[in-house]
């Protein structure tokens, strides 16, 4: 079947519209799924620094009531760091 040149306009524009639409809707769907997903990460980030955080202050709390002082470096510390540095692991998070 051969379409005529007002038909193919037709199909063209109708194809065109179609390909927008859908791309447009792709597109909505990608950033409410970033959205979403940075919403989650920050949530979950934000309770683990608060768990963090908590922890630390107990910790604290327990090594002032024992007066046991504070460090301010350990080379076990250091060593670690060292190695989260060499493995670009150092702003890694697991969600």
């Amino acid at each position: 079947m051969i379409a005529l040149p007002k038909e193919k306009e037709i199909i063209l524009s109708s194809l065109q519209q179609f390909q927008k639409a859908n791309n447009r809707r792709k597109n909505i769907f990608f950033f409410l799924l970033r959205k979403h997903f940075l919403t989650v990460y920050i949530l979950k980030r934000s309770v683990y620094l608060y768990v963090k955080s908590r922890h630390i202050l107990c910790t604290w709390k327990f090594m002032d009531m024992k007066n046991i002082p504070r460090i301010k470096s350990h080379w076990v510390d250091n060593i670690f760091r060292w190695l989260r540095k060499l493995a670009d692991l150092e702003n890694t998070v697991t969600v």
